[in-house]
């Protein structure tokens, strides 16, 4: 852990502005004109609404990437391994569940796909969109 976090910082302290950009806080390591950005960020009442009714902070910054783009990298720089981290822990319990001393030998390629991306909604009309139809004899 200690070749991706640097365990000296104390990376709570540092990144209270992804948290909540619109709360003002003297401890933020950012470079000048990002800090200057995330002024500008605070300051717009727009945004601001859009961060109260969105509920997940990922996407808030994927909203706000084209018009602050370095300080929208920094803050999905931050945010990022602990997602990936949570799904790669996600597909380990999940190996543990389906593959245990009566089903050792089975093969777990698709029932891992399936499981893994419950989540993800197919997009029915793009792939419908992509495919030819069968034209009738």
């Amino acid at each position: 852990m200690s070749k991706y976090f640097d365990p000296t910082k104390d990376i709570r302290k540092n990144c209270n502005w992804v948290i909540n950009p619109f709360v003002q806080s003297d401890q933020n390591i950012l470079s000048f004109t990002n800090e200057e950005k995330l002024i500008e960020l605070s300051a717009d009442v727009g945004l601001h609404e859009i961060f109260r009714s969105n509920k997940n902070i990922g996407q808030f910054w994927i909203k706000v990437q084209n018009e602050y783009p370095s300080l929208a990298e920094e803050a999905l720089k931050l945010l990022i391994p602990f997602s990936t981290t949570y799904l790669c822990e996600n597909g380990f319990s999940t190996l543990t569940t389906i593959k245990n001393k009566t089903r050792n030998r089975l093969e777990i390629s698709s029932a891992m796909r399936i499981i893994l991306t419950k989540s993800i909604k197919p997009r029915i009309d793009e792939i419908i969109s992509h495919q030819q139809q069968q034209p009738s004899h």
